[in-house]
C-alpha cells in the first residue's frame, strides 16, 4: 500500500454493468481501500445477482431469488456505493472521461470499467411478437419461464448447449415433454468433447427428453403464441413454450463506439486494461489475455467475471496482479454435475479416468504431454487437483492420469512440486 498513490485511493470510478463482475469490482475496490467515488450502473431493474442458477435451481424453485443477490441497494450503501439501476449508458467518451447516461446526465470517471456482459443471440426470424417465446438471459426472463413451465405442457428448445440442455433438465422435473433442438450434428458442442456430449445425450434420452440433431429452425406458427416450431426439413414441433438459447454475443457496442479495441470481445491485456489507459474491462465481454494459456479469450464463466474483476480492480487502484486463472465451467443436468478446466482445444491425445458408460469418470485431453481440458463428471473433490496439474504445467503420463488406485491429489502435489512453473518460481 505505500507504493499506491493518494490518487490512486481517490478520484472516481464509473463501473459500466451492474452483474457479478461489477459487483465484484466495487467490492473489491474497497477492500484494497479506494476511498473516492464508485458508481456502479445497470441496464436491469435489479442490484447485481448471480446468473447461473437461472437456468438451474432458480427455475425449479430449489433456490429462492434472495439467494442469488450479490449487492442489494442496504449493501450498496453501506459501501458507500452509488448505484443506478434501470439505467442505460449511451456513450463513452475517453478523452473527456464521462459516460453519457439515458436521460442525458453526464458522470465524469477517473477510471472506468466495462462489465457489460453478453447479449442472446436472436433467431434471424423472431420479431418478438410471439408471447411463449423467451430468451433466457435477465431475472425477469427466468421469473417468466418459470411461470411458462408452469403451464406448459410441451415445450421446445432451440439450442443445445449449457442453457438450452439446463433448461431441458428444469423443465421435464416440471412435468413438461421436451423437445431440444440442435442445429450443430451433437449437443454441447462448443463446450465439451464428442464422447462427453454423448454421455449426456444419453442421460437426457433417459430421463425422457428427445433431442434432434442437425435441424434448423424455420419459423415459428402460430398468432401471437406460437403453436408450432417448423424446421428446414419441414417437420412440425407442437410447442406451448419455446426457449431460445442459441448462444449469445458480447456487448462490445459501447466500447466499439468509444475507440476502444474489439475483437471477440473488448479487448483487454492480462491485467484488464484496453486499449485506453484508465479504461478496463473484465468479464463475459472481454477478450481478455490469460497469462496461463498464453493467449486471449473470453471464457462466459462465472469464476471468469469474478476473478478477472479482481484483478482489475486491485490493478485500478495501483496494482499489477496479471490474471492467470484456468477457465472453469460448470453445469448440472438430471442430478449429473459435470465440471470443466479447458485451456486449449487442440490435443493429441485423450486419457480416461474411471468409465463413460457408468457416467462417473474425469476424461483428459492432453496436449504433448500436459493437459489442455478436462471434463469431470460427478467427482467433485476431482477438480481441485486437475486444476493444479493444470495450473503447475506439469507433464503427465496417460498411465498416471488413468490410473484410479494414485488418487488425483496426491499425483498433482507431486507433479507440481517439479514442475517447470514452480521452478521458475523459485
Amino acid at each position: 500500500m505505500n507504493s499506491v498513490s493518494r490518487k490512486q485511493m481517490d478520484g472516481a470510478v464509473v463501473i459500466v454493468g451492474a452483474g457479478q463482475a461489477g459487483a465484484c469490482a466495487a467490492k473489491t475496490l474497497r477492500d484494497e481501500g479506494f476511498e473516492g467515488r464508485i458508481v456502479l450502473i445497470g441496464e436491469e431493474q435489479h442490484p447485481p445477482y448471480e446468473r447461473p442458477p437461472l437456468s438451474k435451481a432458480l427455475l425449479t424453485g430449489a433456490r429462492p431469488e434472495a439467494s442469488v443477490m450479490l449487492m442489494d441497494r442496504d449493501a450498496a450503501c453501506a459501501a458507500s456505493v452509488d448505484l443506478r439501476l434501470a439505467t442505460r449508458v449511451l456513450a463513452l467518451d475517453p478523452g473527456r472521461k464521462t459516460v453519457t447516461l439515458a436521460g442525458g446526465e453526464e458522470v465524469g470517471f477517473d477510471k472506468a470499467l466495462l462489465a457489460t456482459g453478453l447479449r442472446p443471440k436472436r433467431l434471424p426470424f423472431d420479431d418478438g411478437r410471439f408471447e411463449n417465446v423467451v430468451y433466457l438471459r435477465t431475472l425477469d426472463d427466468a421469473r417468466r419461464l418459470r411461470i411458462g413451465l408452469a403451464e406448459a405442457e410441451r415445450v421446445v428448445i432451440a439450442g443445445g448447449g449449457y442453457i438450452g440442455l439446463e433448461v431441458a433438465f428444469s423443465a421435464s422435473k416440471m412435468g413438461c415433454a421436451v423437445t431440444v433442438l440442435e442445429s450443430a450434428p451433437e449437443i454441447m458442442m462448443r463446450g465439451v468433447a464428442p464422447e462427453v456430449a454423448a454421455v449426456f445425450r444419453a442421460i437426457h434420452a433417459d430421463e425422457g427428453v428427445r433431442i434432434e440433431t442437425g435441424v434448423r429452425i424455420d419459423a415459428f406458427e402460430g398468432r401471437g403464441a406460437v403453436h408450432a416450431v417448423r424446421t428446414a426439413d419441414g417437420r412440425r414441433f407442437a410447442a406451448d413454450l419455446v426457449v431460445v438459447g442459441i448462444g449469445a454475443q458480447p456487448a462490445s457496442e459501447l466500447a466499439k463506439a468509444a475507440g476502444l479495441a474489439v475483437a471477440d470481445g473488448i479487448v483487454a491485456d492480462q491485467f484488464g486494461r484496453t486499449s485506453h489507459p484508465g479504461i478496463f474491462a473484465v468479464g463475459d465481454a472481454a477478450f481478455h489475455w490469460n497469462a496461463l494459456a498464453g493467449g486471449a479469450m473470453r471464457p462466459e464463466s462465472w469464476q471468469a467475471a469474478q476473478n478477472q474483476a479482481i484483478n482489475a480492480a486491485v490493478n485500478m487502484c495501483g496494482g499489477n496482479r496479471a490474471y492467470g486463472d484456468v477457465p472453469y465451467f460448470w453445469t448440472e443436468q438430471h442430478g449429473h454435475t459435470l465440471q470443466m478446466l479447458r485451456l486449449g482445444a487442440h490435443h493429441d491425445e485423450t486419457v480416461i479416468r474411471g468409465s463413460l458408460n457408468s457416467r462417473d469418470f474425469a476424461m483428459f485431453q492432453l496436449d504433448h504431454g500436459r493437459i489442455a481440458a478436462a471434463y469431470i463428471l460427478d467427482r467433485p473433490r476431482d477438480a481441485a487437483a486437475v486444476r493444479t496439474l493444470m495450473e503447475s504445467a506439469a507433464a503427465v503420463t496417460p498411465t498416471e492420469l488413468a490410473d484410479e488406485n494414485t488418487p488425483l491429489k496426491r499425483l498433482a502435489k507431486a507433479k507440481s512440486a517439479q514442475s517447470p512453473v514452480q521452478e521458475n518460481a523459485s
